[in-house]
């Protein structure tokens, strides 16, 4: 890992040969992504239902409202934890399909200074932002529009641990590897960096997509930074470096 220091750091042109077409990574990024999250529901559901202290019988005769308590809040947290790594490994394993995983997910990077100056002055303001539509806006709050889906609604010690380590560790590898590595590096070979740009934000911030649209567009600008930070660096790794310092300085303020 190259870690280059040079204000006027200016990266090589990246190798694009056999990547994925736009058009299949546009279609098999999101639908990676889901199916992993499925997976992951289901796995979530197994674990609770055999930590049930009645059994798993008793725990598939609750109803709804039994489950959206304490116990469907840690449901949805171990589902967040889960989702990453099956997302991680179905797009490593995608792929490999096509022989060079590195360069297909730009798995790679520098650490040019100048782009992480940008990075983590956009990054402060966008969090100041979201704490100051959070207070002014109770919506947005109920959202869970800092990254981490709904900590502030965790109030036991599990789920929100569990949400925690999803939004700091599992979110910033998976999604960067979805969205900044596959998805951008497809299009980015054959339509160029400003549809890369747009494509992948556009889709990232879809991904985010609840019923009133508020967090995918709270989302968005995150998003179109991140895509310009892979741009500038060559690689995913300042990618998920950022998107990790994010959340966790979102989920502290959620915790604190």
């Amino acid at each position: 890992m190259s870690l280059a220091i040079d204000m006027g750091y200016r990266p090589a042109a990246p190798d694009f040969t056999r990547s994925f077409g736009p058009v299949t990574a546009l279609i098999v990024g999101p639908l990676a992504t889901l199916l992993a999250t499925f997976i992951a529901a289901i796995a979530a559901v197994g674990v609770a239902a055999n930590l049930d202290p009645n059994g798993p019988a008793a725990f598939f005769e609750q109803t709804g409202a039994e489950l959206t308590g304490a116990a469907g809040q840690r449901i949805e947290a171990l589902v967040m934890v889960l989702s990453a790594p099956f997302t991680i490994a179905m797009i490593l394993g995608i792929s490999a399909l096509r022989g060079n995983v590195r360069r297909i997910l730009a798995i790679g990077g520098a650490f040019p200074l100048r782009p992480l100056l940008i990075a983590a002055v956009c990054v402060a303001l966008t969090v100041c932002f979201e704490f100051w539509l959070s207070s002014t806006f109770p919506v947005v709050a109920e959202l869970g529009a800092l990254p981490s889906e709904n900590t502030a609604a965790l109030p036991e010690n599990t789920a929100l641990i569990l949400s925690i380590i999803a939004a700091v560790i599992g979110a910033p590898l998976a999604e960067e590897l979805v969205f900044r590595g596959f998805v951008f590096t497809a299009v980015r070979e054959r339509w160029g960096f400003a549809w890369a740009l747009v494509l992948s934000s556009v889709l990232f911030a879809a991904m985010h997509f609840e019923p009133t649209g508020l967090y995918a567009l709270i989302v968005l600008p995150s998003a179109f930074l991140l895509g310009w930070l892979r741009e500038k660096t060559g690689g995913i790794y300042a990618p998920i470096l950022i998107h990790a310092v994010f959340n966790t300085i979102a989920c502290a303020g959620l915790v604190v």
